[in-house]
C-alpha cells in the first residue's frame, strides 16, 4: 500500500521523514487512502482549500472539490478502484 508510511505507527522515524518532504512542499499536497477520504494536507493545501487538517481529516476528497470536477473526480476514483481490483486477482 503506498500509504503505509503515512499510518503506520511502528515507524514513526520514517513517518517524520516524509511528513517534513510533504509540509516543505511548495505544492500543495493532499493525500487520500483507497476510498478517496483525506488522510492528510499539507500546510499550502490548508491555505489553499482553507481547510485546517484535523477538520478536514476522513472526510471525502470531494468535499475539497466544486463541480464539475467532482463529478470527474468521483469517476476516476471508481475507475481506479477497479483496475485495481482487477490487477489484484491476476
Amino acid at each position: 500500500m503506498p500509504l503505509d508510511w503515512l499510518t503506520n505507527q511502528h515507524d514513526n522515524a520514517e513517518r517524520a521523514r516524509h511528513v517534513a518532504v510533504i509540509d516543505a512542499s511548495m505544492d500543495a499536497v493532499v493525500a487520500v487512502d483507497q476510498e478517496g477520504n483525506i488522510v492528510m494536507l499539507n500546510p499550502i493545501a490548508e491555505v489553499l482549500f482553507q481547510w485546517r487538517e484535523r477538520d478536514i481529516t476522513g472526510f471525502a476528497f470531494q468535499q475539497l472539490i466544486s463541480e464539475p470536477f467532482r463529478s470527474e473526480f468521483t469517476s476516476l476514483l471508481i475507475l481506479s478502484l477497479m483496475a485495481r481490483n482487477c490487477l489484484r486477482s491476476l
